[in-house]
């Protein structure tokens, strides 16, 4: 594998009102990849673990190390997703194939453990979301939503019938709520109890679990302020969400209960990732990346006349020093310090 490192100067025309006029800007592409569906990046900065159709890649101060495969015990070598649990000790990633079976997998250290779909382990888990102790929430492509126990690898369904038969493409938790973003059919919000899942994951009986209480309520276009239901990722902030959508961005500021929509400042309303990092929000886009300062209403756009290695923005994540954005031409690393200075110094 040849990884490629590209300084792009930049010399922005005084012309452009979307962008700063910076004298340089350096987009470090990190990896010519074209199919990228997710990132992590370790507390050190050191780790990179890329999801490709090709496997799970692992790069350590910037050199490949390893890919996660066939050979290792995956089902699918496509990877669909990667998550971490907030003490770094493991990740759990999921791989999905239409074609071969797909299987959940846990990586600590060097070791891999795979459950592969079948005999309760469902097929094809779009997300997963670390949920209490030692426990997983998983959402699968239209088979609704299953809790997982990580100490026993057994898999319970959960009995939400609001879930059943839709394609959810985003999860997270924020205060105890579950968000799932789905295509077509809006945000659902999912009120379950830690404790009581806990105590009836720990019984082993599929009954007990699917006889959790469980609140829903369905958020829509005609039921708030979103502006399409046809949701695409979600990102949690300390006062609410913000969604993505097909039409444009949300802000959700839960207490309050406020919506406010961003789209016309954007060029364009397909949103595919959000990365807050504030006062900033990244948004990336089919058209490239949207960058909003929150404080001071200030929008800027960066496309591959910036330096982008494609318009088509698949997933942002941060790390304490650098941003990194998958677009289908390969990996973006941005220097955070460098980039926000150049911001500030532009005055705009």
């Amino acid at each position: 594998m040849r990884i490629i490192f590209l300084t792009l100067l930049i010399a922005v025309s005084a012309e452009s009102a979307d962008v700063p006029q910076f004298t340089e800007l350096v987009f470090r592409v990190f990896l010519r990849e074209n199919r990228i569906f997710d990132l992590l990046v370790s507390d050190d900065e050191r780790q990179l673990y890329i999801a490709t159709e090709e496997g799970m890649k692992v790069f350590e101060d910037g050199v490949l190390k390893r890919v996660y495969s066939k050979s290792d015990g995956l089902k699918s070598e496509v990877i669909s997703f990667l998550t971490r649990d907030p003490e770094g000790k493991f990740l759990l990633g999921g791989s999905f194939s239409l074609a071969d079976k797909s299987c959940l997998f846990r990586l600590a250290g060097e070791t891999l453990t795979v459950w592969p779909e079948g005999k309760g382990v469902p097929s094809n888990v779009i997300k997963a979301v670390l949920f209490g102790r030692d426990m997983a929430v998983c959402c699968s492509f239209y088979q609704g939503l299953h809790v997982f126990d990580l100490t026993t690898g057994h898999f319970f369904p959960l009995n939400i019938g609001a879930v059943q038969g839709k394609y959810f493409v985003d999860m997270l938790e924020h205060n105890g709520y579950l968000y799932l973003a789905g295509k077509n059919d809006g945000l659902l919000r999912v009120l379950i109890s830690k404790e009581a899942l806990e105590q009836a994951v720990a019984t082993g009986d599929p009954a007990a679990v699917a006889a959790v209480p469980i609140e829903i309520k369905e958020l829509t276009e005609h039921t708030c302020r979103l502006l399409s239901n046809n949701t695409t990722c979600l990102a949690a902030v300390e006062e609410g969400l913000w969604i993505g959508t097909q039409g444009g961005a949300n802000s959700y500021t839960i207490k309050e209960n406020i919506w406010k929509n961003y789209w016309d400042a954007m060029d364009n309303n397909f949103v595919s990732s959000i990365f807050p990092d504030d006062p900033y929000i990244w948004i990336g886009t089919q058209g490239g990346l949207a960058l909003r300062h929150q404080s001071q209403d200030k929008w800027w756009a960066f496309t591959m006349k910036n330096g982008l290695p494609s318009n088509v923005i698949l997933r942002i994540r941060g790390s304490s020093n650098f941003v990194w954005m998958a677009t289908e031409q390969g990996v973006v690393q941005v220097n955070k310090a460098l980039f926000y200075r150049h911001l500030d110094e532009s005055g705009k």
